[in-house]
């Protein structure tokens, strides 16, 4: 955030884009990964050219696709999102309050910068810990691990970096009405801190929501009901996908309701 008309940013609107740009990040990032996994499983049971290191890179594509990681997310595939959802918004709260206000260049370079360090930690201790090895050597697929985890981190980084910036200051800076109209720009700004509060709201509103009817409706599967059958998924897996949906819905009508009608323009 720069130039003389953007205002710091507080603690609390720190905290409230925190939230809604961690939010959008980790779901980027889990996209990315999704997309990852699907190639990875596409080149693995792709026959390669008998040249040297085929079979090599064949093998650390199917390793990189089944291995213990793999396993025990799929076992415990909704609370590994939880988790997941949940250590992108603890890295996004870290990032607002200790490490952009150290760090210069554009929001993009920020938070690349940035997610060297859950990388890192990914590496050093989150894959050791569930069974990956140092550095996700124990995986048996080479340097993928590594580099994949880099690449996921990397999109996490510039995403979260991009967002929290935000990316609304930038196109606002840059505006050509600005230039006519003084006072515009800071009324704007305004404007969209009180959007991005207001969507910050909505997610924890709208995740507290989707988890209360989630777990009405997991309880109500769990007692016998037909509920679950109708869903065609299992109650755990609605709980989890409730919550997401509140938050993504509570984000997106948060936003808009923190918007200035045209009255107030």
């Amino acid at each position: 955030m720069s130039g003389p008309e953007v205002q710091m940013v507080g603690k609390q609107q720190r905290l409230a884009r925190a939230i809604v740009s961690g939010f959008a990040a980790t779901a980027v990032m889990l996209f990315a990964f999704i997309g990852a996994y699907g190639i990875a499983l596409a080149v693995a049971g792709v026959e390669l050219a008998d040249r040297r290191f085929a079979e090599t890179y064949r093998v650390w594509f199917h390793n990189l696709a089944n291995n213990p990681i793999i396993d025990l997310a799929r076992d415990n595939l909704y609370l590994a999102l939880a988790l997941h959802l949940f250590a992108g918004l603890l890295w996004a709260v870290v990032y607002a309050y200790y490490v952009e206000p150290r760090l210069s260049g554009p929001g993009w370079r920020r938070g690349v910068v940035f997610s060297i360090v859950p990388w890192l930690l990914s590496l050093l201790v989150f894959f050791p810990l569930v069974g990956g090895g140092f550095l996700g050597f124990g995986i048996g697929a080479g340097p993928l691990p590594m580099i994949g985890n880099l690449v996921l981190h990397l999109v996490y980084g510039a995403t979260l970096g991009l967002l929290y910036g935000p990316f609304g200051d930038v196109v606002m800076e840059g505006a050509p009405h600005a230039h006519y109209a003084p006072y515009s720009a800071e009324a704007e700004t305004q404007a969209m801190q009180l959007s991005e509060a207001m969507a910050a709201r909505g997610i924890v509103v709208g995740v507290a929501v989707g988890l209360a009817v989630g777990l009405v409706v997991a309880l109500l599967a769990s007692a016998g009901s037909s509920v679950a059958l109708v869903l065609g998924i299992s109650p755990l897996a609605f709980v989890v996908a409730s919550a997401i949906l509140g938050g993504a819905l509570g984000g997106l009508v948060g936003s808009l309701a923190g918007l200035p009608s045209s009255g107030q323009a």
